[in-house]
């Protein structure tokens, strides 16, 4: 079988947790015989060996780790497109480009792993359009919902406060989304989201608001009549996607694994003589670090009588005013040690020597592997009680404990009140994982 990976971004240009995941399903997949190749945003500027070019695309092609990579672009895209995530145009330029592939080499399914207005579904058309052209099967299309594409906010958090639990329309979307953007009472939202759909271009974005939302909830639809089956890691998001109208039989959940170096040797002494607490992810307000920061900074430094300290591993990787000022402030604490980026080896090593991760979380997380981690390495958890994090405390149980997302207080009295807790959790690696979605793919495809 051939197979086409499509993600938001792959090696070397990003690296984060899709990255990790792609990667790693592509190398299962070549071990089981398959042909891969993996398609995604590679920058303008950065592209070489370039293969195709139009007005509307630019692909380049390398290899990494013995992976076959398409990196794309698209030269132009509106606003409207940004939110849509279509355009009838990028279908017959995709159509175009697949029309020079397969002759060589042809695909037998397409599974989206990233969804933007490059990985859309005028992707997997254009293919289906130039193997119709050519008298081919078409290809089938499976997704996994890593990120919320569902969700016109991007956070799964209603009114900014509460998983969402809506059926989305138009109209609740969009209040929800101007409070979200403009930070304006909910009342004004209400009035706002029920002004008429109004599209014409000169107007500025604000008053377009209602048509963008309208967009971006026709594009999942749109990407749910392509697919053939749902992946989901959490029980949450197969009720969200249900509730955007994707049919329960299409769906299965698997839960994430984790790489097997994260599955300990041995039984792991955590030190005694000091309590390590540490968090692992970008530094962005989604992620909860500012309020982790503050909490810590306004925390006396001695629980249970020992020596406590923060381990921050990861980085600011844009401008974010809100977490630099906290940085700033932090970097003067001598109980906390900024780590930055880590290798897988390194993190290991790093999460043996921990007591306690904190996730703080302020979005719906689909599924954080960190968690996973945390808990082989035998580190007890403290998480916000929002979206993937409150479902995989509440699934692993012993030495999970949660607080109300955002809440100082709560959090701080979470750490004053930590008693580690020894635990022997099982984790299911990422082959395991791998191994259950390639049996759903290939039985239901």
């Amino acid at each position: 079988m051939n197979v086409l990976l499509l993600n938001y971004n792959y090696y070397p240009y990003a690296w984060g947790g899709s990255e990790v995941y792609v990667h790693n399903w592509a190398k299962f997949l070549v071990s089981q015989g398959h042909s891969v190749t993996v398609l995604a945003a590679v920058p303008i500027e950065k592209q070489t060996n370039i293969v195709f070019k139009d007005n509307i695309l630019q692909v380049c092609f390398y290899d990494y780790e013995g992976i076959k990579v398409l990196g794309a672009s698209l030269l132009n895209e509106t606003t409207d497109e940004i939110y849509g995530k279509y355009n009838p145009s990028w279908v017959r330029s995709w159509q175009h480009f697949f029309s020079q592939i397969i002759p060589h080499q042809n695909f037998d399914w397409v599974h989206y792993n990233g969804y933007t207005g490059l990985i859309s579904t005028a992707l997997a058309e254009g293919l289906q359009a130039a193997q119709q052209q050519a008298q081919l099967p078409t290809a089938k299309v499976i997704a996994s919902y890593h990120t919320p594409i569902s969700c016109p906010n991007g956070k799964l958090l209603f009114q900014k406060t509460t998983a969402c639990s809506i059926t989305p329309t138009a109209t609740t979307c969009t209040s929800c989304v101007v409070n979200n953007l403009y930070n304006v009472p909910r009342f004004l939202g209400a009035i706002w989201s029920n002004l008429p759909t109004l599209a014409y271009p000169k107007l500025p974005t604000p008053l377009k608001m209602k048509f963008f939302v309208e967009k971006s909830l026709l594009s999942f639809h749109r990407l749910n009549a392509l697919t053939q089956h749902w992946l989901v890691m959490s029980e949450e998001i197969s009720q969200t996607i249900q509730r955007m109208g994707v049919d329960k039989q299409k769906i299965s959940m698997v839960r994430h694994g984790i790489h097997p170096d994260f599955i300990p040797k041995k039984t792991i002494q955590k030190p005694s003589n000091k309590i390590t607490f540490a968090y692992m992810g970008r530094f962005e307000t989604i992620k909860g670090v500012h309020t982790l920061l503050q909490a810590w900074l306004g925390l006396a430094k001695n629980a249970n009588n020992l020596p406590v300290e923060l381990l921050m591993i990861g980085e600011l990787q844009s401008q974010n005013t809100v977490i630099q000022e906290w940085l700033n402030k932090a970097q003067a604490d001598k109980s906390i040690r900024f780590l930055g980026n880590q290798k897988r080896e390194k993190i290991i090593e790093i999460l043996e020597e921990v007591h306690c991760v904190i996730i703080p979380s302020e979005w719906v997380e689909i599924g954080p592997l960190v968690l996973h981690e945390a808990i082989a390495s035998g580190a007890n958890i403290i998480a916000s009680d929002i979206g993937g994090t409150k479902e995989l405390a509440n699934y692993y149980g012993e030495g999970c404990t949660t607080f109300a997302q955002g809440k100082v207080a709560d959090l701080q009295n979470k750490i004053r009140n930590f008693v580690y807790k020894a635990i022997t959790p099982k984790v299911q690696t990422q082959t395991e994982h791998y191994e259950k979605i390639y049996q759903i793919i290939t039985t239901q495809l």
